[in-house]
């Protein structure tokens, strides 16, 4: 491969991981409001997913599996990253022209977690009182219509 291959495909790989903290993050909503129960659903699926493999990766690496991934990618091309920079602290100082410390980092990333796992909860009760009510055969979603 070329440098600007390797520059490519680490621009890519940042792209789709900084899509994917997004979406995680900005999802979030849709466990606490039950409009689209299929979304909900889907992210709430998504959400997990993300935190058992963003908490497996830290307990084995110290950081997103990403980063060291992406790291290698940017120093085989023209344009070198730190070596042991994090994938956020990059983002930020090219956006913010700052760096977040990793403990403020690791802080948001554990305060995202706590609230993906209140709203993952709420959501499963929400839906299990939904159940509960449509198979009692009350006024449910799946009652309406239904002859007496």
């Amino acid at each position: 491969m070329t440098s600007w291959q390797y520059a490519a495909s680490a621009a890519l790989l940042d792209a789709v991981h900084a899509v994917a903290m997004v979406a995680y993050f900005f999802g979030i909503p849709l466990l606490f409001i039950q409009r689209w129960p299929k979304l909900s659903r889907a992210y709430a699926l998504y959400a997990l997913s993300f935190v058992v493999v963003s908490l497996g990766s830290k307990l084995l690496l110290g950081h997103c599996f990403l980063t060291p991934l992406s790291s290698a990618l940017w120093n085989r091309s023209a344009w070198p990253v730190a070596g042991d920079e994090w994938f956020t602290e990059r983002v930020a100082k090219r956006i913010f022209d700052a760096a977040p410390s990793r403990q403020g980092i690791s802080w948001v990333a554990d305060g995202a977690i706590l609230v993906i796992a209140c709203g993952a909860i709420l959501h499963l009760r929400a839906r299990t009182c939904r159940n509960r009510r449509n198979a009692r055969g009350g006024l449910g979603v799946m009652s309406i219509g239904k002859k007496s």
